[in-house]
Formats: C-alpha cells, structure tokens, sequence
C-alpha cells in the first residue's frame, strides 16, 4: 500500500447520548463502547465500533464503511477488536489491487 491508514480514535456519538442521559439521573441501557476508531485509506473510512448484543451480555465489534466507493456490502460483526482490525486492513488491500 503506497499510503498508511490513518486510525483515528473519537468519543462514539451513541455513548455519548447515553452518558448525558445517565448524568440526568435517566435509565437507559449503553449499548456502545465508549470509542469509534476511523480507519481512513485515500477516500475511503470504515468505522468499527463495539457494541452491546441485545442479550446485554457479550460485546462484538463491528465495521461498517461510512465513506468512499463501497469495498464491502453492510455490516460486519467479528468477535475481537483484533479480527476486525485484521478484516478492515484486508478490505484496504483488496480494494488498492482491484483498482491496479
């Protein structure tokens, strides 16, 4: 890959709500992780957020692209922050090598 990704780390939007409500003393479930990570390659951002499964006892990680030419369809689940990390990097690859 000629350029890096760029990852960037923000306050998820989502936890976010939920800790405004939490504070005004609402009761509310958190189904998000705290942290959004952006992984950025040329024009295209993938997000990978951890979420809360309905069942409110396990938490996965799932990618969705959220800008640039589409390099996969919907949403992706994987059970580590590492299976994602190491799915998201392969979309990138994929993707330069079918441009080329």
């Amino acid at each position: 890959m000629k350029e890096e990704i760029k990852i960037t780390k923000r306050i998820h939007k989502g936890w976010r709500e939920w800790d405004s409500a939490i504070k005004r003393n609402a009761i509310i479930h958190q189904y998000f992780g705290k942290y959004q990570y952006l992984y950025q390659y040329e024009n295209c951002i993938i997000s990978l957020v951890k979420i809360l499964d309905m069942s409110k006892e396990t938490y996965y990680y799932e990618i969705c692209q959220i800008q640039g030419t589409k390099i996969f369809e919907y949403i992706e689940t994987f059970k580590t922050k590492k299976q994602a990390d190491k799915r998201i990097r392969e979309l990138f690859k994929n993707a330069l090598f079918e441009v080329l």
